[in-house]
């Protein structure tokens, strides 16, 4: 064989082996291509899939200058997202992931996994202004809810919306036979057969009684006890007949 010969197979050789390699790149060119054409899809079908929506929110201080901001965030979507991996953005300011922790409702996730229908409380501590704020959450598929909610100080005398906050119980409205109570907001608790002191007694139009001695009945109304007047038993307690026009 001549040298002419042997550099022609030489470089048929060589020819091969180039066209090899680049064939072998191209094909692991192809594979990452398509490894990241699918990982794009499969982002791309979380985005679409996801949801979430704010349920509720409560925000109270728990000191003099710091509230417990919290919103419970529910995943309305169609895919499961790390129940740790949640913006909190309070007044356009973000809140630092070591002043917020995220606590499963009712407490059953699966290693923190944020299935749909499932609940997060998302709580943020920050030192607040009474009155409403702007809350803004965003999921790591990128979700993004926005709210407004009220911030209150405990002990100022007023009970603002959503507060709770035994201290403020006195500002709410006080009605015979009901208990102010400063828990999410102003509400009444229903005094069931106890005399509400200075109030029924005095206001016989709010019930049934017609005249002192009364008490709260079960109801919420005022009744008459033993010894009130009475027309007929709807006029008494629980208890007590209206006998010869006397509760006994």
């Amino acid at each position: 064989m001549g040298l002419a010969s042997i550099a022609a197979s030489l470089t048929l050789a060589c020819l091969v082996v180039a066209a090899f390699l680049a064939l072998t790149l191209s094909y692991a060119e192809y594979g990452r291509w398509e490894l990241a054409l699918k990982e794009r899809e499969r982002i791309l079908e979380d985005k679409i899939r996801s949801s979430i929506s704010i349920v509720g929110f409560n925000c109270t201080n728990i000191t003099a200058d710091t509230h417990n901001a919290t919103a419970y965030l529910k995943n309305t979507g169609l895919t499961s997202m790390h129940a740790d991996c949640v913006d909190y953005i309070i007044d356009g300011v973000w809140a630092s992931k070591p002043n917020v922790e995220a606590v499963p409702l009712p407490g059953r996730f699966d290693q923190m996994v944020w299935n749909p229908s499932e609940t997060l409380a998302i709580s943020a501590y920050r030192d607040l202004d009474p009155g409403e704020h702007n809350a803004t959450l965003i999921s790591c598929q990128g979700d993004r809810v926005e709210a407004r909610f009220n911030a209150s100080k405990c002990g100022d005398g007023v009970c603002h919306g959503g507060e709770y906050c035994l201290a403020d119980n006195s500002s709410c409205p006080d009605n015979v036979c009901r208990e102010p109570t400063c828990l999410g907001g102003c509400g009444q608790i229903t005094i069931s057969n106890a005399p509400d002191v200075g109030q029924c007694d005095d206001t016989f139009s709010d019930g049934l009684c017609l005249s002192a001695p009364c008490e709260c009945g079960p109801g919420g109304a005022c009744c008459g006890v033993e010894d009130a007047p009475c027309e007929s038993a709807a006029n008494c307690c629980p208890g007590y007949a209206c006998t010869d026009s006397i509760c006994q």
